[in-house]
């Protein structure tokens, strides 16, 4: 907890104090960042889940504030989380419809995709629906570390924020934490 990328200090340095948002803002610009799990095609006896414990497909819904762009010490964007949502085992070819209804919901800018392994499909199908919207990434030991230390210096410049979970709706702080 006190030596990995997320220390208490900088968790508490992510944390925001606005809400999640139900709705999109007029005006607002969004984009979604998709982590994408594998999909659970077994049903047990009771039509529960095969493997409940496997990881879940994760959607994080960013508002991107480009008016920090004029000051001049920070010059960049800021994001703030205002959603999430995450599918257990999800078939990626119903997953692929709900996907699609939220980024036209959100109009979202752009739609960043786990397009490593089993998230390559995934990531082909939203690329041919919107085309240049989409941003896939691809996970491999020099990206992953590109990442997190780009990550974590956002963190630490107070460019990202997650929203307040205490003014979140329960299935929405449930995510965040």
């Amino acid at each position: 907890a006190s030596s990995g990328l997320f220390p208490p200090a900088r968790r508490a340095l992510m944390q925001g104090s606005h809400p999640a948002q139900p709705k999109p803002r007029p005006g607002a610009i969004y984009a979604l960042l998709l982590d994408v799990a594998g999909e659970d095609e077994g049903l047990a006896a009771d039509g529960e889940l095969a493997h409940p414990a496997r990881d879940a497909t994760a959607l994080t819904l960013i508002e991107v504030d480009l008016s920090s762009l004029a000051d001049a010490l920070i010059g960049r964007p800021t994001y703030r989380a205002v959603g999430r949502w995450q599918w257990v085992g999800a078939r990626h070819a119903a997953l692929y419809g709900q996907l699609r209804a939220i980024t036209e919901q959100w109009r979202a800018r752009w739609v960043v995709v786990d397009a490593t392994g089993l998230g390559a499909g995934l990531a082909s199908f939203l690329e041919k629906a919107f085309g240049r919207r989409v941003i896939p990434f691809t996970f491999n030991q020099a990206s992953k570390s590109r990442l997190g230390w780009a990550f974590t210096a956002l963190i630490d410049g107070g460019r990202y924020k997650e929203f307040d979970p205490t003014c979140a709706a329960p299935e929405q702080a449930a995510l965040q934490r």
